[in-house]
């Protein structure tokens, strides 16, 4: 699907409020308008056609840039361009011009197959972005909420729709250990990492893993941050009796939390592994992790896997 006719409609907006912005007020908020309602109808074709329901306010890498260019501008029309200055009028449709642009190009690319489509576990998304922007080729990521992992039938099932939905044509890094049940079978467009979890992945195979394995329970850097939002459902500013003992419950089989270290600063995150292992009477280890493996998986999804497809 193009955009060049709403891209023109938009340039045609700016030139006319960079000429005369005061003659030009109301009409160009009316034509805006016009536009945001052919974006959203634009989104809603391409979202089914994707097998999603068509809302806006859906979270699709695929179609992530005419999202953003639909939210620059409908914020805009909201409060009739009251509330901006003629240029933050100007440089946003400027930019909903570009999101456009880049969406076309998206488009393009997830459809020829040379689009590297990333599905990964939220416990390792952010060192999965940095592997993948360190390589020259384009990518979209679906983050998937690591509380999946607690109904394992539910989290294949995640990730086989997700693999579907991209279309036949992507090809897709699974950035997913055994933990995921590894949905989709043996599906020609899907690259498996091969490792037992995240934690795993992070400590550089499963080796190392099997040897702090014994009586263990890996914080990654995401887990590490955000345990209460992962085992409570919600982020509380103290831990009172009764969630203290709900977890020190819950960790009671463990022995001890290795925190997986990534980054030379990473204060926050010590800071939370420490609240927590103090609140469950644990000792806590820190152990350096790695990229290496991500990024040799990922090297070799790009270099064989997604450039054979291309070939």
């Amino acid at each position: 699907m193009g955009y060049s006719l709403i891209v023109n409609r938009l340039n045609g907006i700016a030139r006319m409020i960079s000429e005369n912005p005061r003659k030009s007020f109301p009409l160009w908020v009316f034509e805006l308008d016009n536009c945001c309602r052919d974006l959203a109808g634009a989104f809603k074709i391409r979202s089914i056609s994707l097998g999603h329901p068509g809302k806006i306010n859906m979270d699709m890498p695929q179609l992530e840039h005419l999202k953003t260019a639909y939210s620059k501008l409908s914020r805009l029309c909201a409060v009739g361009g009251l509330s901006f200055s003629v240029e933050v009028v100007w440089q946003t449709i400027i930019s909903a011009v570009e999101d456009l642009k880049k969406q076309e190009y998206l488009d393009l690319e997830v459809s020829s197959g040379r689009q590297a489509v990333i599905v990964v576990c939220e416990a390792m998304a952010g060192e999965m972005r940095v592997v993948a922007e360190e390589k020259s080729n384009p990518f979209v990521m679906q983050v998937i909420s690591s509380q999946c992992h607690r109904e394992p039938a539910a989290l294949k099932q995640k990730i086989d729709q997700l693999v579907d939905s991209f279309g036949d044509q992507s090809m897709i890094f699974l950035a997913y250990g055994n933990c995921s049940g590894h949905g989709t079978g043996d599906h020609p467009r899907v690259y498996k990492l091969r490792v037992s979890n995240c934690a795993s992945a992070l400590l550089g195979g499963d080796s190392r893993f099997q040897e702090l394995a014994q009586g263990s329970y890996f914080l990654t850097p995401y887990l590490a941050l955000n345990w209460k939002q992962y085992f409570l459902g919600r982020v509380q500013p103290s831990i009172d009796r009764k969630t203290a003992s709900y977890l020190e419950k819950w960790f009671s089989p463990m022995e001890r939390l290795i925190r997986i270290n990534l980054c030379r600063e990473a204060g926050a995150e010590d800071a939370s592994a420490a609240e927590l292992a103090k609140v469950i009477k644990k000792p806590l280890i820190a152990v350096q992790g790695t990229l290496e493996l991500l990024r040799n998986e990922y090297d070799s999804f790009v270099s064989g896997f997604l450039k054979g497809a291309n070939d």
